[in-house]
């Protein structure tokens, strides 16, 4: 399973230590706040790409058909498209 991880802090962090122990993920990109400390994080776990603007998802991390759903905000899961 590809995927994006959205957040380069402390919350991110946890969510990637997590991840990297699930054997069968692939992070394929993060993305993050802050340019620069989305690089330093990605450099730390090994993350091919990476982006300091959210509004900027990788799309190629989600499912086909998906990407908008990356970018839809939700209200408490009820606009999450399921």
């Amino acid at each position: 399973m590809k995927i994006c991880v959205a957040g380069q802090g402390a919350f991110g962090q946890k969510h990637l230590d997590a991840l990297k122990r699930i054997a069968g993920v692939e992070i394929t990109s993060l993305v993050g706040g802050n340019q620069d400390a989305t690089a330093e994080v990605a450099r730390k776990y090994g993350i091919p790409r990476r982006r300091g603007d959210p509004c900027h998802a990788d799309e190629t991390a989600l499912p086909a058909g998906r990407a908008g759903d990356a970018r839809r905000p939700t209200r408490a899961g009820r606009d999450s498209g399921h």
